[in-house]
């Protein structure tokens, strides 16, 4: 007998993080377990987000408890693809929702097989890139505080959350060039801030001499117009909410060629073997990716997310996570993953080899 589980328990962060189109102080995650009876178990995670794909808690919850009741755990990666497709037709765009359903499944099937993720869909050698460092919007001192930490930490690559008032985020921006931040090594996220192209370009013109990359300046999401951008300021764009499991083929045949990269979230673009396949379209089309993660998320999303480094995937431009308990008050997942010096995995080897994706701990479980 098979017994389907849904946790979606709140987390509390160790200090608060802010971007323009929101501010956190907890967790917004759903979690999921599946049981065997006999000791076996599976667990997936995700992170549904509204303002990027209209989902939240509570409408990924309800969409998989009616999905998964009755249902037994799907046998192999074909019956999960069938799944799938059935998930979309009843519940249109719950990317994340079938995020959480997809990697608990893939975590079953690896540890009944007894193997990692990573040999399972025998993505090959895992080549990680060392992690970035992400800051939000804060205030001046709480800025340096956190970039100074993150510079004694070794960290070289460093990811910041910018407001849109350009006289804010400067000073932040030369904070960060004085701590021995390369212009080379650090990106900023508008988060889509901008409802004007121009007015884009004229913010990112003010501030270029400290980054060499912008993520998602418009509002609009409009690929025309954020092509245009990338060739006015002479920097890639990276895209990260304009791009989703519907469009994302269409899109890459635009942007071959052009000074565009993609953000990759494995909850966004619901579940692993989508983002597999995206990764090696990117890959094949000569068009970069980079890893992110969602604020918040466990060790258990951000091991999943490690098989798009895997040598027969693609190569990453840089990665996102491996937060763990330096952000979460707890860490529900075993194995833990997080950075340590230089932005590296501290704990290769358990992370590695330990079976499936996760397990999860400490949460408080409802059976559907």
């Amino acid at each position: 007998m098979y017994n389907w589980f849904i946790s979606n328990v709140s987390i509390p962060f160790k200090f608060p993080f802010k971007h323009s189109a929101k501010e956190r102080n907890e967790t917004e995650s759903v979690f999921i377990k599946v049981d065997n009876g006999k000791g076996l178990k599976g667990f997936g995670e995700s992170c549904p987000r509204f303002y990027v794909t209209q989902e939240n808690r509570y409408s990924s919850v309800n969409s998989i408890a009616q999905f998964l009741k009755g249902r037994k755990i799907p046998e192999s990666i074909k019956e999960i693809i069938h799944w799938r497709s059935e998930f979309y037709k009843r519940f249109p765009r719950q990317y994340a929702a079938w995020c959480a359903i997809e990697l608990a499944s893939l975590d079953f099937l690896a540890k009944q097989n007894r193997t990692n993720i990573f040999k399972f869909l025998k993505c090959g050698y895992i080549q990680v890139p060392r992690y970035s460092a992400i800051i939000g919007i804060d205030s001046l001192p709480n800025f340096l505080w956190k970039a100074l930490r993150y510079r004694l930490y070794g960290m070289q690559q460093l990811k910041i959350k910018v407001s849109g008032d350009a006289s804010f985020d400067c000073r932040r921006l030369k904070a960060s060039k004085l701590l021995g931040f390369s212009k080379d090594h650090i990106r900023v996220d508008m988060n889509n801030c901008f409802l004007n192209e121009q007015r884009a370009i004229n913010y990112i013109q003010q501030l270029s001499d400290y980054f060499w990359a912008v993520e998602e300046p418009l509002a609009s999401k409009n690929i025309e117009e954020l092509i245009d951008i990338s060739h006015q300021i002479n920097k890639p764009i990276v895209l990260d909410e304009t791009i989703n499991p519907d469009n994302i083929i269409k899109i890459l045949e635009v942007l071959a060629g052009e000074k565009i990269m993609l953000n990759l979230r494995v909850s966004r673009l619901g579940g692993l073997l989508s983002s597999i396949q995206i990764a090696r379209e990117c890959t094949k089309r000569g068009v970069p990716y980079l890893i992110g993660s969602h604020v918040g998320e466990t060790s258990l999303l951000n091991r999943a997310s490690l098989v798009l480094c895997g040598e027969n995937i693609g190569q990453a431009v840089a990665i996102e996570g491996g937060f763990s308990e330096r952000f979460l008050e707890f860490d529900p997942a075993v194995p833990k993953l997080a950075f340590g010096y230089r932005g590296s995995i501290r704990n290769m080897k358990e992370v590695g080899s330990s079976l499936g994706i996760s397990t999860l701990k400490f949460l408080n479980w409802d059976p559907i």
